[in-house]
């Protein structure tokens, strides 16, 4: 696994996105996150790299921890104070925030792959409405927590009806005192049966309206091939100050 984990440092680098494992427990899924196989990521334990340092090509980071550490404060300040999109992703709540990363969440440890997965695929993949690394910089920079959820449809007359109306608890997550954003993420294999018609999304359009100014809300389309042509995937990415993680 750490020779695995060298070769995969080394193929990719410089590199944009960075992802750190951070703490004793984060070996089990290391070979996890490697298996995603995105083109251009780097993928490093601190316990063979523990102390990484910010270049002019990092972008985002993301820091995956086995709880708070002075470890993971130390390497989330120094990429943040860098001007790198800072992401940390912990077992359990970090308390102090400012001025140590743009955003935070809560996750078991075996969730953390599909963090990942969520965050990095609809940037480094071609989408037909795309969604690029600005987007996501502005649904996370400096929103202190967010959050990710998923869903899947295999209703083939109302789709993203349905899958809408699993977006209903959404808003009870919010107390919208501040400004919120939230990103919405459709993928479909691209031999989808039956083909997905734009008539489909009013649902989504009708359930955006329904939100304060205050929530910017972001949607895009991509393509994942290991969906069945039937499956339809919403990916949703929440942030704001006052969000519960």
């Amino acid at each position: 696994m750490e020779k695995e984990g060298i070769t995969q440092a080394l193929k990719s680098w410089p590199v944009s996105f960075r992802v750190f494992c951070i703490g004793k427990e984060m070996s089990g899924i290391f070979r996890s996150i490697v298996s995603l196989g995105f083109e251009g990521v780097s993928i490093q334990s601190t316990s063979m790299f523990p102390n990484p340092a910010p270049t002019d090509e990092d972008k985002m980071v993301i820091l995956l921890s086995d709880g708070d550490s002075q470890q993971l404060e130390s390497i989330a300040k120094s990429f943040y104070q860098a001007g790198v999109l800072t992401l940390i992703v912990s077992t359990t709540t970090i308390d102090k925030l400012n001025g140590i990363c743009d955003a935070m969440t809560v996750s078991h440890i075996e969730s953390m792959p599909f963090i990942v997965k969520s965050l990095l695929e609809p940037i480094i993949k071609q989408g037909k409405i795309n969604y690029d690394f600005n987007d996501l910089y502005n649904t996370l920079h400096n929103t202190e927590k967010f959050k990710i959820e998923s869903a899947i449809s295999r209703n083939n007359e109302n789709r993203i009806a349905e899958l809408v109306d699993n977006l209903t608890d959404l808003r009870g997550n919010f107390i919208l005192s501040g400004s919120e954003y939230i990103s919405l993420v459709f993928y479909l294999n691209k031999d989808a049966n039956p083909p997905l018609a734009i008539s489909e999304f009013q649902p989504l359009l009708e359930y955006i309206g329904g939100f304060p100014e205050n929530v910017s809300v972001l949607w895009a389309l991509n393509y994942d091939d290991n969906l069945r042509p039937n499956e339809i995937r919403l990916d949703t990415i929440a942030s704001g100050k006052n969000l519960k993680v």
